[in-house]
């Protein structure tokens, strides 16, 4: 049988630690870091005040944006790509609130596992998947939603932007704001930073 919780009374963002995989979930007060319509579908990102903790769920639809706070119900789930995630039927806004971006460098992006969330490659110290993060490096054009960071910590990273730059703009170093993210790419969890936008790109 899977591990189960029954989370009987609202929850704060970091609570989700303390539970199993299809476990439901009732989250209170929780703000929204960073939402994403155009692809990947109708995902956004919720963080502890605290700027500890943070999880992605997927709500069709939903009506949320940065800024907001969000009250969630759903289930705790786990993708594809090993990130997990509440599996929400329903999500609300209840008043607002922001968080600022973590400042990290590539090695550390991601972390070791927490329990729940699996660890990306390589990965060590506390679990950063769902938070949102800055970061900055050589930026190298992949395509036109998608590009790698290297800071000279040995790690590169791949980007992908939401909206799209149909050509190689040609920067030379950049700083990034996106949610830290995972993505398994030839068998192995690499880190992966989700960008709203290519405002949020910023050539040095």
């Amino acid at each position: 049988m899977s591990n189960v919780t029954i989370a009987v009374l609202p929850l704060a963002v970091a609570d989700l630690r303390k539970l199993g995989l299809d476990s439901p979930v009732w989250l209170f007060d929780a703000i929204v870091s960073a939402d994403f319509h155009v692809l990947g579908g109708d995902i956004f990102y919720l963080e502890s005040d605290d700027e500890s903790f943070g999880i992605r769920v997927d709500k069709p639809g939903h009506a949320l944006s940065n800024g907001m706070r969000a009250n969630v119900t759903g289930v705790l789930k786990v993708n594809s790509d090993r990130e997990r995630y509440i599996d929400a039927d329903w999500a609300a806004q209840n008043g607002t609130g922001t968080v600022d971006p973590v400042g990290m460098n590539n090695r550390t992006l991601g972390g070791g596992p927490d329990g729940v969330q699996e660890g990306v490659k390589d990965g060590t110290g506390l679990n950063n998947i769902g938070l949102l993060v800055t970061t900055f490096g050589r930026f190298t054009y992949l395509a036109s939603h998608l590009f790698t960071l290297d800071d000279g910590s040995g790690v590169s990273v791949k980007c992908f932007v939401e909206t799209s730059q149909p050509t190689d703009p040609g920067w030379g170093y950049v700083a990034v704001r996106g949610v830290s993210s995972c993505k398994m790419i030839s068998g192995e969890l690499q880190r992966f930073i989700r960008v709203q936008s290519w405002d949020d790109v910023v050539p040095l």
